[in-house]
């Protein structure tokens, strides 16, 4: 919650919200290896540009980036990839139903 960028309030411009977009699912897709160092970078860049604005900006997505990397669990991550099992209560007594979900 709190984290959308507001494109329906025009917020951020479609391209801005198509590259957090992809720099999700680029997340998602890769958990291990994905690094805040390109927002880092950028933040730098700005820094030194002294486009402060900008440079500010760019340090708000590094710090969400911090966050959600350290929320990240292996359940996030593409459904095609996720196998689960759902446990429910039965109609039986003292028994659960199990339902399966293989590749998504």
């Amino acid at each position: 919650m709190g984290r959308c960028l507001r494109p329906c309030q025009q917020a951020v411009g479609p391209a801005e919200y198509a590259g957090e977009t992809d720099r999700v699912a680029e997340f998602l897709r890769n958990q291990r290896t994905f690094s805040r160092r390109p927002a880092e970078n950028e933040r730098e860049r700005l820094s030194v540009e002294m486009d402060f604005e900008g440079a500010a900006t760019a340090h708000a997505r590094c710090k969400r980036i911090g966050e959600v990397i350290a929320q990240r669990d292996e359940m996030a991550g593409e459904l095609e990839s996720l196998n689960a099992i759902a446990v429910a209560p039965s109609r039986e007594k003292n028994a659960v139903s199990l339902g399966w979900l293989r590749g998504g």
